[in-house]
């Protein structure tokens, strides 16, 4: 952790090195700056405060690509040491940053959560709620926090009310709508929570023009988009032909294909790995299903998927 810094990628737009780039935009003249998502842990936040420090900046607000616990771990060290930053988020995403069971109890489930109304669960918010709420929709959407201007782009799949957030500098922080080249040679099988999204978002990403960097959550840096966004593609689509090809070769239950998927890509045999799987490749036979390629039957108290 000693070695993370502040890298810049364009002009005022920054990213902290290592495992999580958690983006900075900073205005030099007037001191201030804002994070897109905080990191996964108030460690990973301190050493990025020092950077600010370093710089004579302090952060106003935290504007939230998603709501996963990794992205967002930091705020409540950023609440501590600034009691008056600002904390934004699209209205889906902050349903379950605020209340965090909403989202682990989907996981092992056949579809994620629609939005709850904020106040509808009893368990009080871990450190507070939104100080207000990121657009949420098609085309780009303007949205400013003093000084600091930013384009919204809506960027769903990897989890509900996704977004990109694009500065001034027309360097665009991309959340996880992508994973960089060193997380795709360690782990090919991409985690969607609903894949018609995320090949919409796909193509969005591959028609965007003018973009000075691009930045995933997970990689950092990229240098050819258009290259990553075509690798995404494929690999979508491979694990879309491999449950297609397994369904009509006869592997016709959620748990056997999930152990082949497993298998394929050697998951270590742990719950909370079982479990992702699972999401993963439900996500998949949605997909599958939708566009009219299987169909599920029950038989005998058992979920059964079959070739169309």
């Amino acid at each position: 952790m000693n070695g993370w810094k502040l890298v810049q990628v364009s002009r005022g737009s920054y990213m902290l090195s290592g495992p999580y780039a958690v983006g900075v935009h900073m205005h030099e003249t007037s001191g201030t700056a804002v994070l897109i998502d905080s990191g996964p842990d108030a460690a990973t936040a301190e050493r990025l405060d020092r950077e600010l420090i370093r710089r004579g900046c302090a952060p106003i607000a935290i504007l939230h690509t998603h709501s996963h616990a990794d992205a967002c771990g930091g705020d409540a060290y950023f609440i501590s040491r600034y009691p008056s930053i600002r904390r934004y988020a699209t209205r889906s995403a902050a349903v379950c940053m605020e209340y965090p069971s909403l989202e682990r109890g989907w996981l092992l489930e056949t579809e994620p959560p629609a939005p709850a109304p904020l106040s509808a669960p009893d368990e009080e918010p871990p450190f507070g709620g939104m100080t207000g709420y990121l657009p949420e929709g098609d085309g780009p959407l303007s949205f400013q926090v003093r000084n600091h201007v930013f384009t919204i782009m809506s960027l769903p799949g990897h989890s509900p009310g996704m977004v990109g957030v694009l500065t001034e500098d027309r360097v665009l922080y991309g959340g996880d709508a992508l994973f960089g080249e060193r997380t795709l040679s360690r782990q090919s099988l991409l985690y969607y929570s609903d894949v018609e999204q995320a090949q919409q978002t796909m193509k969005t990403l591959g028609e965007a023009t003018g973009l000075k960097g691009y930045v995933c959550y997970h990689g950092g840096a990229v240098r050819d988009l258009n290259s990553l966004v075509i690798r995404h593609g494929t690999l979508l689509s491979d694990t879309l032909g491999f449950l297609l090809d397994s369904i009509r070769s006869g592997t016709d239950t959620l748990e056997l294909l999930v152990q082949l998927m497993m298998e394929k890509h050697r998951l270590m045999d742990e719950v909370w790995a079982y479990g992702l799987c699972v999401s993963i490749v439900q996500a998949y036979l949605r997909a599958l299903r939708r566009a009219g390629r299987i169909d599920a039957v029950v038989e005998q108290g058992r979920l059964i998927w079959r070739p169309c």
